[in-house]
C-alpha cells in the first residue's frame, strides 16, 4: 500500500519539525492538494522519483526515470501508475507523539482500499504513515507513526 503513494502509490517521507510552523495546520485537507515529489533514487539502470499530483478528491501517481542517470538529472521518462481517490479522517497523535491525520484511499482500477496516514510540515513537505509501524491494508492496523526517510516536497 505504502507502495500506494510510493509502491503502487509506490508504497507511499528528514523532518524539519513535524510542527508545522509556518505551514498552517499540518493536518489540513486543502494543503495536501498540489503537485508532490518524491526523493530521488537508483536502479541499477536508472535513477527515478515518484509524482503526487493532488487534487480535492483525486491522487494520480506517476513515476519519472532517468535512464543512464544517478542523479535524477537530463531528460526524463515518464510512466504513470494509476489514479486514487481518497478521504481525509480524523487527527491522531502518531508513536513519535506529532500530530498526523488519517488518509483512506481508494483504488480506482481495482476497488481496493488502503489505509495511512499523512503530515504536511512547514506547507512544502509531504509524509505518509511508516509501514513498519502497521499495515496498511487492514483500518484496524494502519500505520501509528511517520515514514521520515520517504518526504514529499511541494513542487512550486
Amino acid at each position: 500500500m505504502r507502495v500506494l503513494l510510493l509502491a503502487a502509490m509506490v508504497s507511499l517521507a528528514a523532518c524539519g519539525g513535524g510542527d508545522g510552523d509556518g505551514g498552517g495546520d499540518p493536518t489540513e485537507a486543502a494543503g495536501l492538494e498540489g503537485v508532490w515529489q518524491g526523493v530521488c533514487e537508483q536502479s541499477e539502470l536508472a535513477s527515478y522519483r515518484h509524482e503526487l499530483n493532488i487534487d480535492d478528491n483525486t491522487i494520480l501517481v506517476s513515476k519519472h526515470y532517468w535512464p543512464g542517470s544517478s542523479d535524477c538529472s537530463g531528460a526524463a521518462e515518464q510512466d504513470a501508475l494509476g489514479s486514487y481517490s481518497y478521504s481525509i479522517g480524523e487527527e491522531m497523535v502518531t508513536d513519535s507523539g506529532v500530530n498526523a491525520r488519517e488518509l483512506d484511499i481508494q483504488f480506482t482500477e481495482t476497488s481496493s482500499q488502503a489505509f495511512d496516514i499523512f503530515m504536511i510540515d512547514r506547507g512544502d513537505t509531504l509524509y505518509f504513515g511508516d509501514p513498519e509501524t502497521g499495515d496498511q491494508n487492514t483500518l484496524v492496523t494502519r500505520p501509528t507513526d511517520l515514514d521520515l526517510d520517504q518526504p514529499y516536497s511541494r513542487s512550486l
